[in-house]
């Protein structure tokens, strides 16, 4: 991933159905930064049914996106009840701001 040209490179987590924080961190014990500058995640859902992520691995995962400075983005699938901190964050990509 880390190869692809893009202005902003996401990664959908969505759903997240296992705890993600140790490999990102195992990515980083080798590398400067991750291979992305933007992540979604949500929740699991099947038609009406929607089964919400463990929230430790939630939690951790936030965590170290925030401590790399990366903006999440919650997909409406997630509790908005239990995340009052609820996350609708873009990337700062150059054209939007040269366009503004």
């Amino acid at each position: 991933m880390k190869e692809i040209v893009a202005e902003a490179r996401f990664m959908s987590i969505e759903p997240l159905w296992f705890d993600v924080a140790p490999v990102f961190e195992e990515w980083l014990e080798n590398e400067e930064k991750l291979p992305f500058e933007w992540a979604i995640i949500g929740a699991a859902s099947n038609g009406r049914r929607v089964f919400q992520p463990e929230t430790n691995w939630t939690a951790d995962l936030i965590e170290l996106l925030d401590e790399k400075e990366l903006p999440i983005f919650f997909k409406g699938n997630m509790d908005r009840d239990f995340w009052k901190n609820w996350r609708e964050e873009f990337p700062q990509l150059e054209y939007m701001s040269a366009a503004a």
